[in-house]
């Protein structure tokens, strides 16, 4: 399989197409697409027609949830591919949501060199990203590896003047690559 990648949020329960490739020393017959290990869709070609090909698939995604996606292409000798790359695709209606609790940071706030503690409610049905701004430019957030809420620590480049003003956003995270 081509795309989606391993590792892609969907955020709707719409159709995705599937893309991947398929080649064989024989005549290609089937490529079996599965999906949580049950046959899916099969693609099917007459004896004789193609060695080397690319296929897709419109899936639509059940329900919100974790998805397993494997592919095994089939020749007209009867060998079945037996080494796949499957790919795990996460599908999330909800979108990631993040609030800072309102604060005004001074150096007694912080835990290390130009490093503070940013406390607030996080939500995300799957991994995300968390970027945080200020008056004095953009503040850096370690991505969390897996969904979690809890606090996170940040980094300024520089020291905020006057009274700066916060904004923040949550997002999917990207894909692995």
């Amino acid at each position: 399989m081509l795309t989606p990648t391993a590792g892609t949020l969907l955020p709707t329960l719409g159709v995705v197409t599937i893309e991947g490739a398929a080649s064989s020393h024989d005549y290609l017959k089937q490529v079996t697409i599965t999906v949580d290990g049950s046959p899916a869709q099969v693609i099917d070609w007459p004896a004789g027609v193609t060695r080397d090909t690319a296929w897709n698939w419109n899936w639509t995604p059940p329900a919100a949830g974790v998805y397993l996606l494997s592919a095994f292409a089939e020749d007209w000798s009867g060998r079945v591919q037996t080494d796949t790359t499957p790919i795990t695709l996460t599908v999330s209606t909800t979108p990631p949501a993040i609030a800072i609790d309102n604060v005004v940071f001074t150096e007694v706030n912080e835990i290390a060199s130009n490093q503070v503690r940013l406390k607030g409610p996080a939500s995300a049905a799957a991994a995300a990203v968390v970027a945080v701004e200020t008056g004095a430019g953009p503040v850096l957030c370690r991505p969390p590896s897996t969904a979690a809420a809890g606090p996170t620590t940040g980094s300024r480049p520089t020291a905020p003047t006057g009274s700066p003003t916060r904004s923040r956003r949550a997002s999917p995270m990207p894909p692995a690559r």
